[in-house]
């Protein structure tokens, strides 16, 4: 009997050992850590890399495991901007390279008809008005996915908006859009939730505010625009959470006439640019400030003086893109101002007349070359 059971278990225990080393050989990357994993993946091209999430089981397996849920974090793709010449809008897209290591991404311009224009990116995702027949569009242009979102209740006379997306809470996101009458004043505020496909109006009790067309920015919960009160500049802040609106002076008005101020967000801060004559000379010079707590602002930078147009603060770096004219030839140039080197993005046009109107930055988040992100 005992002669049996040992049989029986020296059996059972080759089998066992039979179905451990068929389950090493399908997965040839167990014995190393996630990190190492995650570090190797992360140099394969985006499009590989999506490809093999459709059709490799041991990839599957991998990234299904619970210790690799935690999103990683979004690495800075390219660059779209638009810019107007005498008889049309046009919209373009750079890469880049130049501002971070390895390459920048190659992607499919969602903008390259003259109807549709690119209101905000976030983590891969981009959104977009289409123009006819007005309607919002959630693009994920590493998979060519789309989506229509529904008609808001609340008509509104400026379309701009902008996508929040965290991505510790794929599939949801949310749109977040400034109402304004036919005088571009703010009358409200209402929000998309991707979780119920519904929009939600937001209460405002905040009067004779005026939006001045720009980029909504997003940080901490509440959202940010350039506004006019009382033919002054201010800034326009609304928490989505605590439904809170506040009027915040600007520290400088610059030239709001003749040249646009900015506004965005850099490595976690919000930041705010104006224009300023240098005394006693014809030029202008840059003045950038960073918020600090609920009202304080801090000049960080004072460039110039610089004839460049300033079109948006880099979002991971230390950094600020410009539109300069050279010979007639129009470029965007970085300039990192920690060490105050300069860097050439692109050359976008040859010609005169020639306005940049908006740059949205792309980030690509590698959780978003699944398919299902969107929620459908």
């Amino acid at each position: 009997m005992d002669s049996k059971l040992n049989k029986r278990a020296r059996k059972a225990k080759t089998q066992s050992y039979g179905k451990t080393k068929k389950a090493m050989v399908d997965t040839p990357c167990s014995d190393l850590c996630d990190d190492v994993l995650f570090s190797t993946l992360s140099l394969l091209p985006l499009r590989s890399l999506g490809r093999a999430a459709c059709v490799s089981k041991t990839w599957r397996r991998w990234v299904s495991e619970i210790g690799l849920k935690k999103p990683p974090e979004p690495m800075l793709g390219g660059l779209f901007y638009e810019y107007e010449t005498l008889d049309t809008m046009m919209t373009g897209y750079a890469p880049l390279p130049s501002c971070n290591d390895g390459d920048g991404a190659i992607i499919t311009n969602p903008a390259s008809n003259s109807i549709m224009k690119i209101l905000s990116c976030s983590h891969g995702l981009i959104l977009c008005i289409d123009n006819s027949p007005n309607e919002y569009r959630v693009i994920n242009p590493l998979v060519t996915q789309t989506i229509v979102l529904p008609r808001s209740t609340c008509h509104s006379h400026s379309s701009n908006a902008t996508l929040v997306l965290d991505p510790s809470k794929l599939p949801n996101y949310e749109v977040v859009r400034l109402i304004t009458d036919v005088n571009n004043a703010i009358v409200g505020v209402d929000v998309f939730l991707s979780k119920t496909s519904k929009w939600e109006e937001l209460e405002l009790t905040i009067n004779d505010l005026y939006y001045e067309d720009g980029e909504i920015s997003f940080l901490n919960g509440a959202l940010y625009a350039l506004a006019m009160k009382n033919s002054e500049g201010v800034l326009f802040t609304y928490n989505i959470m605590d439904k809170i609106a506040q009027v915040i002076s600007l520290p400088c008005q610059g030239l709001w006439d003749e040249k646009p101020n900015c506004l965005g967000v850099s490595q976690g801060c919000l930041r705010f640019s104006a224009y300023d004559l240098v005394e006693g000379d014809d030029f202008v010079q840059h003045l950038i400030w960073e918020l600090e707590g609920q009202d304080l602002w801090v000049l960080k930078h004072r460039l110039g003086p610089l004839d460049y147009q300033l079109l948006a603060f880099h979002p991971d770096l230390n950094a600020v893109f410009f539109h300069s004219i050279d010979e007639e030839q129009h470029n965007i140039l970085v300039l990192h101002l920690t060490d105050m080197e300069w860097r050439r993005v692109c050359t976008f046009y040859d010609g005169d007349e020639v306005d940049v109107v908006g740059l949205s930055f792309f980030p690509i988040s590698q959780s978003l070359l699944n398919p299902a992100h969107l929620g459908r």
